[in-house]
Order: structure tokens, then sequence, then C-alpha cells
């Protein structure tokens, strides 16, 4: 059995605020299929969602730049 590892997955996008919200109703979909079980989620995950205005100069540039590639 292998031991489960830590991993980040970036997604960069251009979009609306509610295609935005959208997104990421779907990656939490993805994440846990099921959002009324009991407890804590079997597979512990995280999302979080920033907006381009709030990152400094440098990320916002290489954020940019990676969708052209």
């Amino acid at each position: 059995m292998t031991t489960p590892g830590l991993w980040r997955l970036s997604v960069y996008t251009l979009a609306t605020e509610a295609e935005k919200d959208a997104i990421a109703e779907r990656i939490r979909a993805a994440l846990c299929p099921d959002p009324d079980h009991d407890g804590p989620c079997p597979n512990p995950w995280l999302l979080i969602v920033t907006d381009g205005e709030s990152l400094d100069e440098a990320d916002a540039a290489d954020m940019t730049e990676a969708l052209r590639d």
C-alpha cells in the first residue's frame, strides 16, 4: 500500500466571478463528492481561491505568462 503524500495543484484561469465560482464548485465536488458526510472529509483537502488583484506584481506577471504558454 502506498502512503498518501502532500500535493499542490495550481489552476490559473481568466474568468468572471460567476465562472470562478462554478469552477471552484466543480473542484470541490471532485475532491469531496459527498459534502453531507459526517465528520471530517476522509480525504483531507484545502481549496484556496485568490483573485489577481491581491497578488503582487511578480506573481501576477508569472501567472499571466503561464496562461499565454
